[in-house]
């Protein structure tokens, strides 16, 4: 992975749609593969923390040749539903 960044923002409220509204937010920047100097990192992950729902949001971007991040994938867990935490399912069984 060579060398790593990691920062953490906190840039006030979030608001990411869906049902869990507005609440205070930590951002984890995680940068790799970068050169010597901690520069040029190839990937960089960002993942949005949310006081009261923790992780609501993961992003993945790839350093452009123009120095630039671009997105590559996201996922966003945005909507509480009633009934609880989800049940496990192991379609192999339980690990031994």
């Amino acid at each position: 992975m060579g060398n790593t960044v990691t920062e953490i923002w906190n840039f006030g409220n979030l608001d990411i749609g869906g049902n869990i509204g507005s609440h205070p937010d930590l951002e984890l920047s995680y940068r790799y593969t970068c050169d010597s100097a901690y520069n040029n990192c190839k990937y960089k992950e960002v993942y949005d923390f949310m006081q009261t729902y923790g992780l609501v949001r993961w992003t993945c971007y790839i350093l452009q040749a123009n120095g630039t991040y671009q997105q590559q994938s996201q996922s966003i867990f945005n909507n509480v539903t009633s009934g609880g935490a989800p049940q496990p399912y192991f379609p192999c069984g339980l690990p031994q």
